[in-house]
């Protein structure tokens, strides 16, 4: 039966360059937002984001021998990428049956799938907490959800401008707030608790 062991991992080649990666697929990712209007620029900017967080999380499940990490990372590119298929199936102009079904569900499949990588989100960010015994990664993702829900919630007062404005510039903060604690996370990382084989 393998025992569970701590392994310091401070200041190794390995644990640098993990950090690194995973910090340059947030940054690279953040700046996909401003060029959005620019297809061409956004989707590049996405490939590196995807190809430096995917680095990242591989080198840091490896570090851990923890597999779950990198496979509900895995889970959640999937899922991302059905939502993207699902988004561009519903702006196709020829399409059988009425466009309001298609359109329903669409939104539908869009909300399920949203679920789904809201779930594996969580659980990649509780796996990140079990593996390097930080609290900042489930905070991180506590501050997501509460942007959501106040995004949500602005919402129900559309109709209201300044009200939706405030809420949504609130989720806005709470987006970033939970942005900055998930990097600070990923700096304050020291060590892994891994299975001793």
């Amino acid at each position: 039966m393998s025992v569970p062991a701590t392994l310091h991992i401070q200041d190794t080649p390995e644990l640098k360059i993990a950090k690194n990666f995973l910090i340059l697929g947030i940054l690279v990712n953040a700046l996909v937002y401003p060029f959005f209007l620019l297809p061409v620029v956004s989707l590049i900017l996405s490939i590196m984001s995807f190809g430096f967080t995917t680095a990242g999380l591989y080198k840091l499940s490896k570090l851990a021998r923890n597999q779950v990490l990198f496979k509900y990372y895995t889970f959640s590119v999937i899922d991302g990428i059905l939502i993207v298929v699902i988004m561009s199936a519903m702006n196709l102009k020829q399409m059988p049956l009425s466009p309001n079904f298609w359109f329903f569900t669409g939104i539908l499949a869009v909300i399920v799938c949203g679920g789904f990588y809201f779930y594996f989100f969580y659980k990649i960010c509780l796996e990140l907490g079990k593996i390097t015994t930080l609290g900042f990664f489930v905070l991180a993702f506590k501050g997501m959800a509460a942007g959501i829900i106040i995004f949500l919630f602005a919402c129900l007062f559309f109709s209201m401008k300044e009200v939706f404005y405030f809420l949504t510039m609130l989720s806005l903060v709470a987006f970033l707030m939970s942005g900055i604690v998930f990097i600070v996370g990923i700096f304050s990382i020291k060590k892994v608790v891994c299975e001793a084989y």
